[in-house]
């Protein structure tokens, strides 16, 4: 099953930074939606910012930390995550990941 995990946010916080300014994190607070979500304990994070160069949108980068369960088997996944934008898009990723033991 696609959904089988869900992933909690381990910050109450997303970090985010134009894409053209390296290193130039800032931290933005963040109050999480988890009532009437998809999977049940999935919590949706709203954009909160957004940056504009004479009248374009420029890219922002933002990068969340989620904590893995403890009882997690090592192995491999697929990591998914949806995007719904204010605009009636929504953006879906995946990756391949494997999770290994701590050294």
């Amino acid at each position: 099953m696609f959904a089988q995990n869900v992933l909690k946010f381990a910050t109450n916080h997303t970090m985010m930074r134009d894409l053209e300014k390296l290193g130039a994190w800032e931290k933005v607070e963040q109050k999480d939606l988890t009532e009437g979500t998809y999977p049940a304990g999935s919590a949706w994070r709203h954009i909160v910012k957004t940056a504009s160069k004479g009248g374009d949108t420029v890219g922002i980068l933002r990068k969340d930390s989620v904590m893995i369960p403890s009882d997690l088997a090592e192995g491999d996944y697929v990591l998914s995550f949806r995007w719904d934008t204010k605009d009636a898009q929504v953006w879906v990723s995946c990756a391949n990941i494997r999770l290994v033991a701590t050294a």
